[in-house]
């Protein structure tokens, strides 16, 4: 039961997740690792490791560590297994949370020198090895092939396209600069194109193999904005979502034919019922700032059990904070992959402070270090589309990164 004090006091916690708890001074943080876990605290730079089950007290941490008072207290939880997050405040319990923390993504293989990679697909033969790696990038197609993906095959467009949807032995790609649709056949040659009047800035796309439609993400700023929907063959049948779009990027069909979104204007991720029966909106979430930054959804799959992948990458020019985030289809988040900060992450934040110059000074700050020849490399960088697929009974996920001119490969298994 909820008391008056307890009411009084909950404000003190201004967020729990399973990422980190945000608290302010005189809550004391209690952490139980079921498993008997060791939990490491982190606070700026200066790392504090106990045995759980343990108790911290946040006032005694902050008066060690001044610069730490009333910011952010990330808990880094290195181990698999299962934990509860308790907040309590003078012996008064406040909230609390469990949640699963999984094995960290491996990054399995990499298939690099590919420019401008933009969207990644793997059709799989009966989710065995002789799989096709598709990978959309500047000019046209490039396939990957072979026990090893050895062996790579370019397939030139003379467009940049944007983002593909496989439906039985045929393709559709977005080609943004042309607003169209582009048909292809399972050996990437073309064979149609369709536009409409209102497709003025085609943007992801998705369709199944046992559904008669396509989806197409389209406008931008609000104008436009919504799903279009077209037959097959390119006839335009009916368009849902206007009144909740400002910039649609990408599109998913799940498990239950619904259809998931992101919205980098509003910076949402959205869900509409069946896309084929009802396809009024269900749900929405925003997306988070991750230590201080805007974050904008740069690609998004599902899985088997409707997990949303979502890769994300901070507002801004050149290097920036990029990470990928899983969510059940509840919203929850789960799993973390690849967090690559920029270098120079303390100058980035202060530029958070200026919005108005912040961005282009953030801009020149980097280009001055490339001159003088510090490394700017990253893990990820620049992240676009992402793919959900299990090949050889083994749950990968690939991610197009422009910046390394790589398609990363990442090993989700448990």
């Amino acid at each position: 039961m909820i008391t008056s004090k307890m009411e009084k006091e909950s404000h003190m916690v201004e967020d729990i997740s399973t990422c980190n708890v945000m608290v302010k001074e005189n809550i004391t943080i209690n952490i139980v690792a079921v498993e008997g876990l060791t939990v490491k605290v982190t606070l700026g730079n200066v790392p504090e490791s106990y045995k759980a089950p343990f108790q911290v007290t946040v006032t005694e941490i902050c008066k060690q560590h001044p610069l730490s008072r009333g910011k952010q207290v990330d808990f880094l939880l290195p181990h698999v297994g299962k934990y509860t997050i308790q907040v309590v405040h003078q012996r008064t319990f406040i909230t609390s949370k469990e949640f699963t923390l999984s094995r960290p993504a491996v990054n399995v293989k990499n298939y690099n020198d590919v420019q401008q990679p933009h969207d990644v697909l793997l059709k799989t033969a009966n989710g065995k090895n002789d799989s096709v790696l598709i990978t959309l990038r500047e000019g046209g197609i490039t396939t990957f092939t072979g026990k090893d993906g050895d062996k790579e095959t370019p397939y030139n467009l003379n467009f940049n396209p944007f983002a593909i949807a496989e439906w039985r032995d045929h393709f559709f790609v977005t080609d943004l600069s042309g607003k169209r649709v582009v048909k292809l056949k399972d050996s990437f040659d073309v064979v149609g194109s369709f536009s409409h009047d209102e497709l003025t800035h085609p943007t992801g796309i998705a369709t199944k193999n046992n559904i008669e439609e396509i989806y197409v993400a389209n406008g931008k700023g609000g104008k436009n904005s919504a799903v279009l929907v077209f037959s097959k063959d390119g006839e335009f049948i009916r368009k849902f979502g206007e009144d909740f779009f400002i910039d649609p990027w990408s599109i998913i069909l799940n498990s239950a034919h619904e259809l998931v979104a992101s919205d980098s204007g509003k910076r949402e991720i959205l869900v509409f019922g069946n896309a084929t029966s009802n396809e009024a909106l269900k749900k929405s979430f925003p997306i988070q700032k991750i230590d201080g930054f805007v974050m904008t959804c740069r690609g998004l799959d599902v899985d088997s059990e409707d997990n949303i992948y979502v890769a994300l990458r901070a507002q801004g020019y050149r290097s920036q904070l990029e990470c990928i985030h899983v969510y059940t289809k509840e919203f929850d988040l789960v799993r973390s992959i690849g967090h690559s900060p920029p270098r120079w992450l303390s100058l980035k934040s202060l530029c958070l402070y200026l919005p108005k110059v912040g961005k282009h000074l953030d801009s020149i700050i980097e280009d001055i270090f490339f001159v003088l020849g510090f490394n700017i490399e990253k893990e990820l960088h620049f992240l676009r589309g992402v793919h959900y697929a299990v090949c050889d009974d083994q749950p990968l996920l690939m991610v197009a990164d422009a910046g390394n001119k790589a398609i990363r490969t990442f090993s989700l298994a448990e």
